[in-house]
């Protein structure tokens, strides 16, 4: 049987692990989360960083104890049995389904905000851009969105070296200022609420699962890959968080990166931050799409989703891309009715990852041998449950249980038809 190489060490693993964390939502949560909750952003994203770190290490045991291809939804089935799996399938689809389409509006509003574009229009052509380049370059899709992930964590750098050097200070990021503003000291649990908004940035380590097998002696070196990649990652996420605070309230809001250096390099340069992001993520949206297109092909496949699902044209899942771009424009048309925010788009994407993430925190607390292992995973699972309490929004945390309804009721309906 032919098997995975295993080519990746500590240095490699930790790369690859960066390339696929460190993404699109840095562009836009550092100013949603200031916009909610001011210059505190930074404890909350503190907060974010340490309720994380459990979960994280239990990624961590799990591939380094079980190296697997197979990812977490298969990891869920194999402890917890087939019905299992799909309703993790599921929760993986509800959250890509609002996660993509906030990452395309993402893009739309940092066009908006270099060019004066209509966010939603632009959001709408982007995905439908991103949708139309996997029926002509399908092959390209991870060289590319290991490439727009390089080029992301450049960027990033950048504007946070620049943010701090060239922008003006705004006086915000001052410790009497976090920890004396309004949102922290009066408003302290609603600001809590911002954290499941903030996770979005810490989703994509689960992927640690399934690289498992390619790692060279797995035991040691996916510890380190994983550990070196979320300090690197978290130190990116405060200062991101720091710098937005830094230009002021000017860049509280869903293009924060775009207009900061404005006022020192002219508007040109706003403009090409903006043409930067924007392009950044269509090339990510692209590599994501064709993920997800072969993952709803999969579960069809398997006969979880409607059986059409499955066909292929000219070796192309089409008409899962198809029905991808078209609930993907639906979302921003949603979202241009003003029916759901983007805040509420990440942080509905946020509570079907942490449901996931939840159910793989119990497979650690079952399967796991060592009793410190055990402890570490109760404590992720607690740490799970104390944000979605945070979400401090009944329809919010109704939905990721109403796409596991939806998967349990997927499963039964093909157990009857066999």
């Amino acid at each position: 049987m032919d098997q995975l190489k295993a080519t990746l060490g500590p240095i490699s693993g930790t790369l690859m692990m960066l390339n696929i964390v460190l993404g699109a939502s840095l562009f836009i949560l550092p100013g949603l989360a200031a916009q909610q909750t001011g210059p505190a952003s930074i404890v909350y994203w503190l907060l974010a960083i340490l309720l994380s770190l459990p979960l994280l290490v239990i990624f961590c045991l799990l591939a380094a104890e079980r190296p697997s291809s197979g990812g977490v939804a298969h990891l869920v089935g194999a402890a917890f049995g087939r019905r299992f799996f799909v309703m993790a399938s599921y929760l993986f689809l509800g959250a890509v389904m609002l996660g993509l389409p906030a990452i395309a509006l993402s893009a739309g509003y940092a066009l908006q905000a270099g060019f004066g574009l209509n966010a939603g229009l632009s959001a709408g052509f982007i995905i439908t851009l991103a949708v139309a380049a996997n029926f002509l370059t399908p092959k390209r899709a991870s060289q590319l969105g290991s490439t727009a992930s390089i080029l992301s964590i450049s960027l990033l750098a950048a504007l946070i070296i620049f943010g701090f050097v060239a922008t003006p200070s705004s006086g915000l990021l001052s410790v009497e200022e976090v920890f004396s503003s309004r949102s922290f000291t009066s408003e302290f649990s609603i600001g809590l609420s911002v954290i499941p908004l903030i996770f979005f940035a810490f989703t994509g380590w689960e992927v640690a699962i399934s690289l498992g097998g390619e790692f060279k002696k797995p035991k040691r070196n996916v510890p380190i890959a994983i550990g070196a990649s979320f300090i690197i990652a978290s130190i990116l996420y405060l200062l991101c968080a720091m710098v937005v605070v830094h230009a002021g309230v000017s860049a509280f809001n869903e293009a924060p990166f775009v207009g900061m250096l404005a006022p020192v390099f002219g508007v040109f340069s706003s403009q090409l931050i903006a043409g930067f992001i924007a392009g950044l993520l269509a090339v990510n949206l692209f590599a994501a799409i064709w993920s997800v297109s072969r993952m709803i092909f999969s579960i069809s496949e398997q006969g979880f989703l409607p059986a059409s699902l499955k066909v292929l044209s000219r070796g192309l899942p089409a008409r899962a891309l198809l029905l991808f771009g078209s609930i993907g424009l639906i979302m921003i048309g949603v979202h241009e009715a003003r029916f759901i925010d983007i805040d509420t788009m990440f942080t509905l994407a946020s509570l079907n990852f942490l449901c996931l993430y939840g159910l793989v925190a119990f497979v650690g607390l079952l399967q796991l041998k060592r009793h410190f292992q055990r402890l570490l995973a109760a404590i992720a699972i607690a740490s799970v449950a104390a944000i979605l309490l945070m979400t401090q929004s009944l329809p919010a945390l109704s939905y990721p249980l109403f796409i596991a309804c939806i998967g349990w009721f997927a499963f039964f309906r093909t157990q009857r038809q066999k």
